[in-house]
């Protein structure tokens, strides 16, 4: 197994930790430099990739990457497949439902239609928050949750503690992964595909509340959801989701569809919507 740090106190801990677990352990990057922090996205796909290369060449059973903060992760599976997103909250949300009582689990509007459905279907109540990790650290706390996860790495265990730890995740994967005899790669190739895209429309700070007034007006007698930006689902498994950034001239657009040409058919026509509204 092994873990691949983001040069913080996390890779002094770690090792130690999954020794103790009986876990056959190779560190990379096990000493702290605050000059090598993994703090967008294409160093941290290099880092992953690099990382299935290792679990590859050592025919490891899982390699594991943190965050700086040791509070997000991504993993990858004995078949040397990268699992992080949406994959690793839809295997994290699979394995808590099949290893726990039923009770409350909270997943952000932004995520797969799926996600949920795992969760109903073993009678698990399913909260739907906004996509930031304060919302989801709020619902974590709400009486009977069990589990909260966004699409970005980070999951939170309320019976441990109301935030998102990776060294707690990990544990716990591991732990229900023993309990149900399955191996990662296994579970996640018992889940269902999905469709789900993203992209970022730029808009000027004048205009980004207008048009988010336009759409809300245009789209109000449609099936909308206001939990987060404007959601507008037209059927399980086909909807889009237009949420403003909050420090950028930007509106982030999500689109889950029965296809990947639908999904980009859903991007295509609401971007062009959103542009003719900054006119």
């Amino acid at each position: 197994l092994f873990p691949y740090t983001t040069l913080f106190r996390s890779s002094l801990i770690m090792p130690g930790l999954l020794g103790k677990l009986g876990c056959e352990v190779l560190s990379l990057n096990a000493f702290t430099d605050e000059k090598r922090l993994l703090t967008t996205r294409p160093p941290r796909e290099e880092a992953l990739g690099r990382l299935a290369e290792v679990v590859a060449s050592f025919n490891a059973d899982m390699g594991l990457l943190f965050d700086n903060g040791a509070e997000r992760i991504a993993v990858v599976d004995e078949r040397k497949e990268i699992i992080a997103g949406s994959d690793l909250l839809a295997v994290m949300t699979d394995l808590v439902t099949h290893n726990r009582p039923p009770g409350k689990v909270a997943i952000p509007v932004n995520q797969p239609d799926f996600i949920e459905e795992i969760a109903i279907n073993r009678d698990f109540e399913v909260a739907r928050t906004r996509v930031d990790r304060s919302s989801l650290m709020a619902a974590a706390q709400h009486e009977g949750t069990v589990f909260a996860g966004g699409g970005d790495g980070g999951f939170i265990f309320p019976d441990f503690m109301p935030v998102y730890d990776a060294m707690m995740t990990f544990v716990r994967m591991l732990e229900m992964l023993a309990a149900t005899g399955e191996t990662l790669g296994q579970v996640k190739l018992d889940l269902p595909a999905y469709y789900l895209m993203r992209r970022e429309v730029v808009t000027s700070w004048e205009t980004k509340g207008a048009v988010m007034r336009q759409l809300l007006e245009t789209h109000k007698d449609e099936g909308m959801d206001s939990t987060d930006g404007i959601k507008i689902s037209w059927d399980k498994h086909r909807w889009v989701l237009i949420l403003p950034d909050q420090e950028e001239p930007v509106l982030h657009v999500y689109a889950e569809g029965r296809n990947e040409d639908e999904c980009r058919e859903i991007l295509d026509r609401h971007e062009a919507e959103i542009k003719r509204f900054s006119l």
